[in-house]
């Protein structure tokens, strides 16, 4: 598999939506991993003129918010399938990865980490999304 960031990072002083595929491309090839977890964190430590809001995914009509997940984190993650046929990686409630939009918040001061991780366990995936943002407590091993 090849990963190419065309982009490493943005900065939205407004209200901005940005499709992955605006700064993610990936090869399809045999070596793909199974599964792709697009994992995000936002951590609510903001300057004083923020609202507190945060970002938002979104596909395929539908959108997926940060939820909180004690302390001052929450965080965010949803699991992409590969499909050899046609060399994407889908989700059925989110559609194509490719297609997969951040909304940002716009609010004053919001910073937002998203990560991908490739695995073929799906385990492994349904752990990345539920707990690789809480960077501070160990992850579970799945059997």
């Amino acid at each position: 598999m090849t990963v190419s960031f065309l982009k490493g990072g943005f900065a939205a002083s407004t209200t901005e939506s940005v499709q992955f595929s605006q700064f993610l491309s990936i090869t399809p090839g045999a070596g793909n991993p199974a599964y792709i977890v697009v994992s995000g964190l936002d951590r609510n430590e903001y300057t004083a003129g923020s609202t507190g809001a945060t970002g938002t995914l979104s596909g395929n009509g539908n959108t997926a918010a940060f939820s909180s997940n004690g302390g001052d984190a929450r965080s965010i993650g949803i699991i992409f399938t590969y499909n050899a046929a046609t060399g994407n990686y889908t989700n059925t409630t989110y559609g194509n990865l490719a297609n997969l939009t951040y909304n940002t918040s716009g609010s004053a001061g919001d910073l937002t980490d998203i990560s991908i991780f490739g695995t073929n366990s799906l385990n492994y995936a349904t752990v990345y999304a539920l707990t690789t943002p809480l960077i501070f407590k160990p992850l579970p091993i799945p059997s």
